[in-house]
This record gives structure tokens, sequence and C-alpha cells, in this order.
């Protein structure tokens, strides 16, 4: 794995983020949670001159809200990745945190993304 190579092993959240972009805010429903997290970038990018952390939402500093929230229907039951014939549905999909207990708050998505 490419986080081992870089001498951090078991952070895949890392390798992730930098290889995709959080969809959520294209989605109506997402808007106030996005948008939150769109004004914390401004604030940093304000603050700094820069941004700090990754921009997960790929947020244009000067036009922030330009080409989001256009789709309905941020949930689905499955989510299919045809390309790797896989697919996982929240209802089914588990995620264990290390003692095996249940991680209920996590989309597993990332994850399934990270080994594909």
């Amino acid at each position: 794995m490419q986080t081992a190579e870089v001498g951090d092993p078991g952070y895949t959240l890392d390798l992730i983020l930098d290889t995709y972009r959080n969809i959520y805010c294209l989605f109506k429903e997402a808007e106030e949670d996005v948008c939150e997290e769109i004004c914390y970038y401004i604030e940093e990018y304000l603050e700094l001159g820069r941004l700090e952390h990754y921009n997960e939402y790929g947020i244009d500093i000067e036009h922030p809200y330009e080409g989001l929230f256009l789709k309905t229907g941020c949930r689905y039951k499955y989510t299919i990745n045809h390309t790797k014939k896989v697919y996982y549905s929240l209802n089914e999909t588990k995620i264990l945190f290390q003692g095996n207990t249940e991680n209920d708050f996590s989309d597993p998505l990332p994850i399934l993304m990270s080994y594909g």
C-alpha cells in the first residue's frame, strides 16, 4: 500500500483524499453540512492565505458555491463500481474498529475505493 511506502501505514483516509474528490457537495440534501465545511475552508484561506489541509470538495475559493447542490437524492440503496464489479449497501456493509466494535457513522465507499 502506498501509505506504507511513505512510512505511515494504516491511514487509508490519507491515501483516499489524495486521490478522490468528495462528491457529497453535488447534492441539494447536503447543502447545509457542506456550506459549513466551505466556510471553514474560506476562513482558513483568509487567515493563512492558503489552505492548510486537503480541499476534499475541490472548492474554488473565488467562487465557492458554483456548480454545487445540483442533484437530488444523496442516498441510494446500493453503490456500484461497474469497473471493479463490486457493490455495497449501507444496510449490509459494516465497518469495524480494531476492537470489533461497529463504526456506525462512516460510509464504507472511501475504504472500498482505496482497495480498488
